[in-house]
């Protein structure tokens, strides 16, 4: 079977032909390539003033420390699995070989391969016909929102650059799916990219099965499950696997237990995951795409990120945070699904205009969404006046947000072992619900360790400034003789955004 869909397609047109890009653009696409320009520019700008969110600014952290020697998960501690590093290496890497900023190579990075990755997935839709050639422009301009301009505060985030990686092969299944053959070097990579999305979230593979499923179904053969894309996919979360027992068996030993006493059980409830701001928009366009679409989605390409952003809204609801970066890829993919299914040749005119209204909507809203995120732009100003030059730093407390980024931004050096006191946060509000005895004094054990860390940190470390979050920190730190001791050393200096900055005095 072959798709009736054509993307972009004008009426009476026929497929075309396989071949490269058409060099001549016309005329009256001229604004979609003038707009697709302005989004990545746009998107550059945005990265530019929000800079990289706390999550990937404490990742570099961590790949500056593990490229200068120290032992991941033994001299600095993540509690997820590698990966969550070992892709950041590489923009690092590069930084330092050009001798310009982690965050310069990383954001560079992203956006080379967002361009790679949109780039060769439209040639093989191009080749198979699923793109009009000469008509693909308004597809490429959502495309780079969806992927560039979108993530806004996600970008870089360890779900943006596994949205990346999987878009290939879901445009080499779309080929599969219309019976056109995929040259083996353009399998083999969409596979090793798609094999990179799971092995940074083994979640992910909830929105990488059903496509394959799907493309099963409608070639009516398993010989898509067989191709190399699926075999190059597989081989690298085997390979990572196995990376991980050689490697990092210390993670399965140390970091898995912590993860699966307190950070796992923590979850929000359902109802407030589906009624936060992402996930609203995340059904609104999913719901939209199947009303447009009816019974023409399962013949459209539409139809594979309509599924894989249906198994990353599973993957939110099992990692049960609902956190904005979770949410990410079944935005983007649910929000280019309608683009696609409303672009179509056969899509009706009345529901193109209703739906093409609602997908404008839904963008603008979902951009803004995608940027409300809280900064301490503020506390990092008032750290700059009353600490010393590039100061080192650590936070008493369970936010990851207040001592990432700023202690990047003031050119500082993070002193602790850990993020923050983020097992102490999270424990604690666990022990506040009924449990047995054994859970209780395990989970326990891990706030008391995190305690000591961070008192070990604070002797050996000799920070110049200590972050207290609120009044609670405050009281934690009072609450607990060890700590107490530890901070005799400080006075408060000021305070920001309701966080103390706690300075070492001159001479102790």
């Amino acid at each position: 079977m072959s798709f009736e869909g054509t993307i972009a397609a004008a009426p009476g047109q026929a497929e075309a032909s396989s071949g490269a890009f058409r060099s001549s653009t016309p005329r009256h696409l001229t604004p979609a390539w003038l707009l697709s320009t302005l989004l990545v520019l746009a998107a550059i700008l945005q990265q530019c003033v929000i800079g990289l969110d706390a999550d990937v600014s404490w990742l570099l952290t961590v790949g500056e420390r593990v490229l200068d020697g120290q032992r991941l998960y033994v001299d600095i501690f993540e509690v997820n699995p590698p990966a969550s590093v070992l892709i950041y290496l590489p923009g690092i890497a590069a930084a330092r070989l050009l001798g310009v900023s982690a965050e310069l190579g990383t954001a560079a990075l992203i956006f080379i391969l967002a361009g790679v990755s949109i780039w060769g997935s439209a040639r093989l839709l191009l080749h198979a016909g699923i793109l009009q050639r000469g008509r693909h422009a308004p597809i490429l301009c959502c495309a780079a929102f969806a992927f560039v301009l979108l993530p806004g505060a996600c970008f870089a985030q360890r779900e943006h650059v596994a949205l990346l990686t999987l878009l290939p092969f879901m445009a080499v299944l779309g080929v599969r799916m219309k019976g056109r053959s995929v040259a083996l070097a353009a399998g083999f990579l969409a596979g090793l990219g798609a094999g990179v999305t799971m092995a940074i979230k083994p979640h992910f593979v909830l929105a990488v099965a059903p496509m394959v499923l799907f493309a099963m179904w409608r070639r009516r053969s398993i010989s898509v499950a067989l191709g190399p894309e699926v075999g190059a996919a597989a081989a690298v979360v085997l390979s990572y696997a196995l990376l991980v027992v050689a490697i990092y068996p210390i993670y399965l030993t140390d970091a898995l237990p912590l993860l699966n006493a307190v950070y796992i059980p923590a979850r929000s409830g359902y109802a407030e995951m589906l009624l936060s701001p992402h996930r609203i928009l995340f059904l609104a366009a999913f719901v939209l795409t199947a009303v447009v679409g009816q019974e023409r989605l399962v013949r459209s390409f539409a139809i594979l990120p309509f599924l894989a952003a249906a198994g990353f809204a599973a993957a939110l609801l099992m990692q049960g945070k609902g956190y904005l970066n979770h949410a990410y890829p079944a935005v983007a993919l649910a929000v280019l699904a309608l683009a696609i299914i409303l672009m179509e040749r056969q899509a009706d005119r009345g529901r193109r205009r209703a739906g093409g209204l609602a997908l404008v909507l839904l963008a603008g809203l979902s951009v803004y969404v995608f940027l409300a995120v809280t900064s301490y732009a503020e506390l990092a100003r008032t750290v700059e006046r009353v600490a010393p030059p590039s100061p080192r730093i650590i936070v008493a407390g369970s936010n990851l947000s207040v001592g990432h980024p700023i202690t990047r931004w003031l050119e500082g050096r993070w002193v602790g072992r850990r993020a923050s006191l983020w097992a102490t946060g999270t424990g604690v509000r666990l022990l506040s619900e009924p449990m047995d005895a054994a859970r209780r004094a395990l989970i326990e054990a891990y706030v008391e360790e995190d305690r000591r860390i961070f008192v070990e940190d604070i002797a050996r470390g000799r920070p110049d400034v200590v972050l207290v979050p609120g009044v609670h920190g405050m009281q934690w730190i009072a609450s607990h003789p060890e700590v107490a001791g530890a901070m005799k050393s400080y006075r408060t200096a000021g305070s920001a955004q309701d966080v103390f900055i706690l300075v070492r005095r001159p001479g102790l």
